[in-house]
């Protein structure tokens, strides 16, 4: 079953009872690993829509590092005062992820200069449209765009990444598409696995990150399959073996967690728990 960005985190109004609570102060050991722990925002979408700035201080309390904006959303707000808030706050903006629309034509200027006032070096697209992935042909003509993007990114310090959805990972004609892309890419286009889609997409994490160990500067860590209460550490993924690996790689500067299966819980308390397992497992 696959689930969308935005059919997911349908969470309720209880979301907001975690601000009224005291939180504790920044974990001591968020300092202490050697790669940093960010949350993709879009797990906690519903309480950034409220009130950004305050949710960014519940991420840090929390215990996260930085956050990365889901489609570089604004949440209503200037990317300065974005910025403030994420000074205010103590958060590094890690990443964010984009439609490639806005690294086109005359969206691409609009988007470097959002990401100069944010001080975020590292734009990530969640994949090419469907209609590239019909053939083996139209995926390789599409990733010749990738390549000049990233190439136009270079001259402002920016890194340009692809998130590998479920539809990256079946096969096409015979062959992955995640790993055509990569093939085809120039060496500067990172890839952004996300571990709860490779496992919808029924192939093996490791595997995929063994093959492309070099070309990684982020994970997404996220849980997919289990009961409706899974986090991470549970469900259908080889946590073990994807976090044996990340320690093992210097490239992978980020751990970013990520959730988009349906709880019962509020989103900043599944955004707790991620993080508090993921310190269990030694991270």
């Amino acid at each position: 079953m696959s689930f969308s960005r935005r059919d997911l985190l349908k969470l309720g109004a209880g979301a907001t009872a975690i601000w009224m609570t005291e939180l504790r102060s920044p974990n001591a050991w968020a300092d202490q690993s050697k790669k940093k722990i960010g949350l993709q925002l879009f797990s906690v979408r519903d309480v950034c829509e409220k009130d950004l700035a305050r949710a960014l201080q519940s991420v840090r309390q929390i215990g996260y590092q930085g956050v990365e904006f889901a489609d570089a959303d604004h949440y209503g707000h200037e990317p300065e005062d974005m910025r403030k808030m994420l000074d205010q706050s103590g958060l590094i903006c890690c990443g964010t992820h984009l439609l490639l629309s806005t690294l086109l034509d005359d969206a691409f200027q609009k988007t470097v200069e959002f990401h100069k006032a944010l001080g975020c070096t590292n734009l990530t697209i969640h994949g090419l449209p469907a209609e590239s992935l019909v053939s083996i042909a139209t995926l390789v003509a599409a990733v010749k765009l990738l390549t000049e993007i990233s190439d136009k990114l270079k001259p402002y310090g920016m890194h340009f990444g692809y998130h590998a959805q479920a539809r990256d990972i079946k096969r096409v004609e015979g062959q992955i598409p995640i790993e055509v892309v990569l093939a085809h890419a120039g060496p500067d286009v990172h890839l952004q696995l996300d571990t709860g889609h490779c496992a919808e997409g029924g192939a093996d994490p490791v595997a995929l990150l063994k093959r492309f160990r070099d070309r990684s500067r982020s994970i997404h860590l996220a849980v997919f399959g289990g009961p409706q209460d899974a986090i991470i550490g549970g469900g259908d993924v080889n946590w073990k073996g994807v976090l044996e690996f990340c320690k093992a790689t210097d490239g992978i500067e980020w751990y970013i967690v990520e959730h988009y299966q349906p709880s019962r819980r509020t989103s900043l308390e599944v955004a707790k728990l991620n993080l508090e397992s993921l310190r269990n497992m030694g991270v």
